[in-house]
């Protein structure tokens, strides 16, 4: 999977345009719920197939963080 289809696949879980948001879009610039946290989790999982702790995705500042953690090894 490329970041691109990933960071598309993120934008469609949180429920985002990506007229309202970008990879450099603050993970604080919507208040999402532990709902769509946990969806978060749950896409990098499925996708990615790689388990990442709460704390993992707490310390992403943007969205484009996001989608780097998904893409990292370890």
């Amino acid at each position: 999977m490329e970041k691109r289809e990933f960071f598309e696949l993120l934008l469609d879980t949180l429920n985002l345009t990506e007229t309202e948001a970008n990879m450099d879009t603050t993970f604080d610039s919507y208040d999402f719920d532990s709902f769509a946290k946990l969806s978060i989790v749950m896409l990098i999982d499925t996708c990615m197939n790689k388990t990442i702790s709460p704390v993992e995705l707490v310390a992403c500042k943007t969205l484009g963080d996001i989608v780097d953690l998904a893409f990292t090894n370890g």
